[in-house]
């Protein structure tokens, strides 16, 4: 019992002092008033979570070159990209491996319409607002399964 009030005593000693710590204070100069300071966010991160890539743009910007990963012929990547109705996608896609057998398969708009198969490049107008799908995959009409890294270059205009 006693073990247990001091581990209290100290959690709850322990959290005060952290508390106090963090409080945050900034001292500004008459020359920091009115300058305009700019505060750059960081760069989207874009990975692989099993099959998928989800794609943001920073802002402003309107693409962006994302890494991924073929791990086989059964194991397309599905690639995601927030669209607007109107704009125009492109995409590049270019695998570790330059005879690599591995395509832009299919664009998957968000009204679930699709279109494909493509070679390594594609674009496309964006028919509906949603998230558009870049399937990427093996060509299935010629050459051996392929497993590597590659890397896709989206741009919506």
């Amino acid at each position: 019992m006693r073990v247990i009030k001091i581990l209290l005593i100290l959690v709850a000693t322990s959290c005060h002092y952290s508390n106090h710590n963090s409080i945050e204070t900034t001292d500004s100069t008459p020359s920091d008033v009115g300058s305009s300071k700019m505060v750059t966010p960081p760069a989207p991160v874009h990975t692989q979570t099993d099959s998928i890539i989800r794609i943001s743009f920073a802002a402003g910007a309107n693409e962006v070159t994302v890494q991924g990963n073929m791990r086989g012929i059964d194991k397309p990547v599905t690639v995601i990209i927030p669209a607007k109705k109107g704009q125009v996608l492109t995409a590049t896609l270019l695998p570790s491996d330059s005879i690599a057998n591995v395509r832009i398969s299919h664009v998957v708009f968000a009204n679930e319409k699709a279109d494909g198969p493509f070679g390594r490049e594609v674009t496309k107008k964006i028919p509906e607002t949603g998230a558009t799908k870049l399937i990427i995959a093996k060509n299935l009409m010629q050459g051996e399964e392929w497993k590597g890294k590659f890397q896709l270059t989206v741009k919506l205009e």
